[in-house]
């Protein structure tokens, strides 16, 4: 038998033989003990595509095999279990050592890769002994996986509408949890499917600007066996790391935030419409809602002219926009900064890929945009902010949470002159762009939830929507508001609104689907999350027909659909939307203290805030009787229960 090598302390016993296989982390406390997948360790070449995952990034990787493992009493641990384990992998292009050193309820792990190294496993997949682990992967709202579904290889990076919204993955064995949370997420991917008889989900750390740039971490903690638990304790890392401000603090300072709850977000669509918005909104007011986040009533763009399914960007007068905020509500432009029309016009805005050109970021019928660089972005929101902005009350930007974080190899660009710009980098302009717009006093937004901007911003969006049965592996929970429903809002993606089934997506895998349209569904799942309901009151909108336009660049042709407030549909969805607003002024600054599947399919869920209000929601079709407090709950709806 080959000897083991140990570290422990009072929670937790990490072990490895002297060959540096077998890693376990033991949590001593519960009982429960986690492997390390060995198939799962592993380090290659360059994963990236135009700074997203490349199709075949898998191949671009291998197994690592141990070449030596040992232990060093330097006196550098944390919590009682003084020294490290050191563990050096080979693979081919170079070795990654990895060093592990404990913390009172878990371990921290620190990666060096040597050679050619520009990607490894940090550190990989950990499987609980005895089986039946499931994962919490922060996707959108949430979702916990049990390893079912199709055969599939996901990569994702963070935000985008299905990348992780949080910087971190959970896992629940039968006697504990576990989560993993690297320390930098702009310079990490996410792998996670199944296949083989086997399922994985882990952290890849990638290069920055063609080199690992030292040491990349990684932190695991053991946890109690609730998604609430391990929820919860890395709610407790991001205070630890400063990258968390409750709604009571904003309020101080911003002190309009305070009418955030209690609204409804009213979208308008990108496209001037001939409609009176003014007599529209009004109209919504008169129905009940006395707050309301209307957006977007201008464009705030680089210039070029365009239009969207024939129709121009929306702008309203300024004689409109002070009507709107006379009825109470406020109002944002569509701040649309990350992208521009490429005329041959502009040469030094252009964000600069790794081959020194520019990346196609866009296109409406027969115009196209292209990716800019966060250096120009930051100068442009500055003269924006100086020039155009005193109207608004908040602020809506289009996708600089979602995917806008890369580098730039430009060498001729004023703010980082002779240098590239680093995701690190291009994550600093961005979060400057976001607190300028706070610093003027106003609400920020922006296209996906991204911890990544946790302090910078103040609502995120993209949920998708809870899927019952055998063909949906993935069940929704409400995984952002655990961690940080005191902090930040949660919404639907722009044009997802409860009336609006125009932007549904399915994916061919079958583990999501999201979209609009689904008014029940959609205000039952806000009502779980303590979310504010989302409406498309009026306006008009672009979509895509599925059609190619004529010529030599073929776009994707568009259409214009509308809404007007006397449509049933719209009808419909403020009759929903109300009480779930009603519910929101009621919670919506508070902590959610708890959450509980009360079906083993995810169809009846439960969410528990810091007054003690109690919200059961029923996905399903079948309506409940069985819920305590609830005497009756139909099919897709949702009831306080105390």
């Amino acid at each position: 038998m080959i000897p083991m090598i140990t570290l422990e302390n009072d929670a937790v016993r990490i072990a490895v033989d002297k060959n540096g296989r077998g890693l376990v982390i033991e949590d001593r406390r519960r009982g429960q003990r986690w492997v390390l997948d060995e198939t799962t360790i592993q380090g290659g070449g360059e994963v990236l595509l135009h700074d997203h995952p490349a199709h075949d990034a898998a191949s671009k990787m291998s197994v690592m095999e141990p070449v030596s493992a040992h232990i060093t009493n330097d006196g550098n641990g944390d919590g009682g279990g003084n020294g490290r384990i050191d563990i050096t992998y080979a693979c081919p292009g170079g070795r990654v050592r990895y060093v592990w050193s404990l913390v009172p309820d878990g371990a921290v792990v620190e990666a060096t890769a040597e050679g050619d190294i520009l990607s490894h496993t940090l550190p990989g997949t950990f499987v609980p002994e005895g089986g039946d682990r499931r994962i919490l992967l922060p996707i959108m709202q949430g979702h916990l996986w049990s390893g079912g579904g199709p055969d599939m290889d996901h990569w994702c990076r963070n935000g985008a509408h299905t990348g992780f919204a949080m910087q971190m993955l959970g896992f629940l064995g039968t006697r504990g949890g576990l989560l993993l949370a690297p320390d930098n997420g702009w310079d990490t991917y996410w792998r996670w499917g199944r296949g083989g008889g086997r399922t994985w989900a882990h952290a890849v750390a990638v290069d920055s600007l063609g080199t690992m740039d030292g040491p990349r971490t990684a932190r695991v903690f053991v946890t109690g066996l609730s998604i609430p638990e391990v929820a919860f304790r890395y709610r407790k890392l991001v205070k630890d790391r400063g990258r968390f401000v409750s709604w009571d603090e904003k309020i101080a300072e911003r002190p309009g935030l305070e009418r955030l709850f209690g609204c409804v977000m009213l979208y308008l669509g990108y496209c001037q419409d001939d409609v009176d918005y003014v007599a529209q909104l009004a109209a919504v007011r008169d129905f009940g809602f006395d707050r309301a986040l209307v957006y977007p009533v201008r464009f705030n763009t680089w210039p070029g002219e365009f239009k969207m399914g024939g129709l121009p960007p929306i702008h309203l007068s300024d004689g409109d926009l002070d009507a709107i905020k006379a009825l109470g509500y406020d109002i944002a432009p569509w701040s649309w900064l990350t992208e521009a029309i490429n005329d041959g016009s502009r040469q030094d805005i252009w964000r600069i890929q790794r081959d020194g050109h520019p990346p196609h970021a866009w296109n409406i019928d027969t115009v196209h945009w292209t990716r800019c660089c966060s250096a120009a972005m930051l100068d442009f929101a500055r003269q924006a902010n100086a020039r155009s902005m005193g109207a608004m009350t908040w602020d809506h930007y289009d996708v600089i949470a979602c995917g806008a974080i890369g580098e730039c190899h430009a060498a001729n660009h004023a703010a980082h002159s002779g240098r590239p710009l680093s995701r690190g980098d291009d994550l600093a302009n961005l979060r400057t762009i976001l607190r300028a717009a706070q610093q003027a006093g106003r609400a920020v937004s922006s296209e996906s939830f991204n911890d990544l901007f946790s302090l910078e911003y103040d609502i995120g969006s993209a949920k998708a929507w809870p899927r019952i049965g055998p063909n949906w592996p993935l069940i929704s929970i409400p995984l952002t508001s655990l961690v940080y429903h005191d902090s930040l809002l949660h919404s639907w993606w722009e044009p997802h609104n409860y009336n609006a089934p125009w932007h549904s997506r399915s994916f061919s895998t079958g583990h999501l689907e999201y979209g609009g349209g689904q008014p029940r569904l959609m205000a039952t799942l806000d009502a779980l999350l303590g979310s504010p309901p989302d409406i498309f009151p009026c306006g008009a909108q672009y979509g895509w027909t599925g059609r190619q336009t004529a010529g030599p660049n073929p776009c994707n042709e568009t259409h214009v659909y509308r809404y007007r407030v006397t449509d049933p549909a719209v009808q419909e969805a403020m009759r929903l939307a109300l009480p779930v607003a009603k519910l929101h002024r009621r919670i919506g600054r508070q902590a959610m203290v708890d959450f509980q599947l009360l079906s083993p399919d995810g169809s009846v869920q439960q969410t528990t805030f810091a007054d003690g209000t109690t919200v059961a929601a029923n996905f399903g079709l079948t309506p409940r009787g069985d819920i305590d407090g609830i005497h009756f709950l139909p099919g897709e709806s949702w009831g306080i229960c105390r």
